[in-house]
């Protein structure tokens, strides 16, 4: 079994035991996610919140009777879910939030719905809430720059341990040259890694195919990583001191480890994510380009992930200016 399935498997684990727990009909409609190849993330995650949902209208979710899911519970239910209680006081959720429980629901009720166990859908008639999270990018994220990643580099060759220094080192260029998400590294087998070819062979979310193009940087990383550790050539690339796979926490521990050292915080390998693709569209202005450089399947999602330099208005006007002066 390849890393990606033993990791999707695992999770799965997790949403069955969850789905024990709760009534029949939700059962069913989890194994219409199963069979529409929802991944076990988005499984355990609609599961987590159908949860949350139930709750609302029994404490005992298993008591809870398709009779029990009126429009007045969903419409109460989602209403409560835009707000939240923080340390300053209640403020909205995030429309990226909002927007979930919206896709979550409306398949759960969809699901109810053509199951016959409710009269209607009660989520058909609730707009979709607008991202308006997109406006309000640059004044929450963090731009990264290449320098920053220098700077991370260099605090990762200060490391004394000289299998944690190799090792992380190896890991954190992959993350930068290639964007991908924490979870698909812990899952590269050595197979996987063609130097011949210098490319990288992956399946990661929802069953997608990615090849990563290899530099010679993460090549020699990858090379000195392979030289010390205890791996097989059918074996995960990315082994702990013990010997065993990597979880995703762990990844994210030490890039945080690294970037706390380098930045004064700590990064998680998302905010890696981001800025690799920042750093290609402030280099390129192609948004495809970086779309197609970070495996999104549109460009919207990518547009979530890039943090610009601010100076856009700036240089339109320069532009116009050059044009028409």
């Amino acid at each position: 079994m390849d890393g990606r399935l033993q990791n999707e498997m695992s999770i799965f684990k997790v949403c069955d035991k969850i789905a024990s727990g709760m009534p029949s009909y939700v059962n069913g409609w989890y194994t219409t996610l199963r069979a529409s190849r929802k991944t076990a993330a988005t499984c355990r995650d609609y599961l987590w919140k159908v949860a949350d949902f139930l709750s609302s209208i029994n404490n005992d979710v298993k008591k809870v009777k398709p009779g029990d899911i009126t429009e007045s519970a969903v419409m109460n239910y989602f209403l409560s879910i835009q707000f939240k209680t923080t340390k300053n006081g209640v403020t909205y959720t995030s429309d990226s939030y909002q927007n979930t429980v919206w896709f979550c629901l409306n398949s759960f009720l969809k699901y109810m719905e053509r199951a016959g166990l409710i009269k209607n859908n009660y989520m058909a008639n609730v707009t979709r809430p607008k991202n308006r999270d997109l406006d309000r990018i640059n004044e929450h994220r963090i731009l990264l720059t290449s320098d920053d990643f220098v700077k991370i580099l260099k605090a990762i060759d200060e490391e004394k341990d000289n299998f944690y220094r190799v090792r992380d080192k190896a890991i954190v260029l992959l993350f930068m040259n290639t964007g991908m998400r924490r979870t698909a590294m812990t899952t590269i087998m050595v197979s996987d890694v063609n130097f011949e070819d210098h490319e990288l062979h992956l399946i990661d979310k929802g069953s997608k195919r990615h090849t990563y193009a290899l530099n010679s940087a993460v090549e020699k990383a990858i090379k000195e990583w392979l030289k010390i550790s205890e791996h097989t050539s059918d074996g995960h690339l990315f082994l702990s001191i013990q010997g065993n796979m990597l979880s995703t926490d762990t990844m994210a521990r030490l890039v945080k480890k690294y970037t706390q050292i380098a930045m004064g915080k700590p990064i998680s390998p998302h905010k890696l994510r981001s800025g690799y693709c920042s750093i290609l569209y402030n280099k390129t202005g192609d948004i495809e380009f970086v779309r197609r450089c970070v495996g999104h399947s549109n460009v919207a999602t990518t547009q979530r992930y890039i943090v610009t330099k601010g100076s856009e208005k700036e240089r339109s006007s320069e532009i116009m200016g050059e044009l028409l002066g």
